[in-house]
């Protein structure tokens, strides 16, 4: 990722191992487009306990900081929650500097 550059993530979990390994900065991350579908706590409980045990087991900490700290400041989108398709990640394509069509 271009440093300085805004960017938009299309996976919850890829995006958040990917901050979390230093490979993209927090404060470049407008948004995060996310396929999950949360609309409780028990929801996010859920989701958030299966990334830890799986792609951020190696920084559970941080990555349980980096959510909150996107959540908290409304970086973190959930267009299945509205009845909208989620991003199409097919392609392994996970971000994408905003100012790309």
């Amino acid at each position: 990722m271009s440093e300085n550059k805004k960017v938009t993530g299309y996976s919850l979990s890829k995006c958040i191992q990917d901050i979390a390994e230093g490979e993209v900065e927090i404060e470049q991350v407008s948004k995060i487009v996310a396929g999950t579908n949360c609309s409780t706590k028990e929801g996010w409980k859920y989701v958030l306990g299966v990334y830890l045990r799986t792609c951020w087991r190696r920084y559970p900490l941080k990555a349980i900081k980096i959510f909150y700290q996107l959540k908290n400041s409304d970086r973190i989108s959930q267009p299945r929650t509205e009845n909208l398709s989620p991003p199409d990640v097919s392609q392994k394509v996970f971000w994408r500097e905003d100012n790309e069509k």
